[in-house]
């Protein structure tokens, strides 16, 4: 019985991600139109990098290392996180 890797699981999970939006890009730009799908697409980019940014940061305050994101919802929410 074969058992996938690390590697090929986040391959296979990038996968599926770019593939997801290589579909459905051009439908989105067909619908909104060249300038506001470009301005969408930025914008939505920038809150990626805006969220990515936030994790980094609640990381780095919390008193202790963080395995997962359930350990620092769990800390900055108490059990409702």
């Amino acid at each position: 019985q074969r058992t996938a890797g690390i590697v090929s699981s986040a391959f296979n999970l990038t996968n599926c991600i770019v593939g997801g939006g290589v579909l459905a890009l051009p439908f989105a730009y067909s619908r909104s139109g060249l300038l506001l799908g470009l301005l969408l697409t930025i914008f939505i980019a920038g809150m990626g990098v805006f969220t990515a940014r936030l994790l980094k940061l609640s990381a780095k305050l919390v008193p202790f290392a963080v395995a997962s994101f359930k350990d620092l919802g769990s800390y900055c929410f108490g059990v409702a996180g």
